[in-house]
């Protein structure tokens, strides 16, 4: 398999995602720093992407015209962990910080001041369609003033998925339509 680390490295303003993982491969993102990147800072298509100590800020998921896609930060199609991040200020869509339909486990991270248009403010797992269920797993995260257009202020998890929470405190989150937090 194929295996790509990326550690203590700046993205600033690239257009078209900052980092592209695909082909299977095994990617870690450790200590680094994205910041104004748009279509999303890292875009996972098809690989097993691991994120930690890392800060994300002011990321967002539009193409420069104007039109809006989804996850400002992180935007995956494929298995995701994130630990110890921050996310501060991204906006997309649908899902601020991150967009997932797929297995996501977040742990011990900090979301602040993300928005979505549409339906969760900081995390969205997302139905893929097909009978895909998959789990979203959240433990010792803090969200705070994080806000959707829609539904899910914090989080927004598709009926048709798993959400798990342990340990994560949820304040001050508003939405447009249901849930300020969930």
């Amino acid at each position: 398999r194929l295996s790509m680390t990326i550690k203590n490295t700046t993205f600033i303003n690239n257009r078209n995602s900052a980092v592209v993982t695909e082909q299977d491969a095994y990617t870690t993102i450790d200590k680094c720093f994205f910041k104004s990147n748009h279509e999303s800072a890292v875009y996972n298509k098809d690989s097993y992407v691991t994120i930690s100590n890392s800060f994300f800020d002011d990321n967002r998921s539009d193409s420069g015209d104007g039109t809006s896609k989804v996850g400002g930060a992180i935007y995956s199609h494929s298995k995701v962990t994130v630990d110890n991040c921050k996310f501060a200020y991204n906006k997309a869509e649908k899902g601020g910080a991150i967009f997932a339909d797929y297995i996501t486990t977040i742990t011990n991270s900090h979301f602040e001041g993300n928005n979505a248009t549409n339906n969760g403010g900081a995390v969205i797992a997302d139905y893929r369609g097909s009978d895909w269920c998959f789990s979203l797993d959240i433990e010792g995260s803090t969200f705070v003033k994080n806000h959707a257009g829609n539904d899910g202020g914090a989080v927004y998890c598709d009926s048709m998925n798993y959400l798990s929470l342990k340990d994560v405190e949820i304040t001050n989150n508003t939405a447009g339509s249901n849930g300020g937090g969930l």
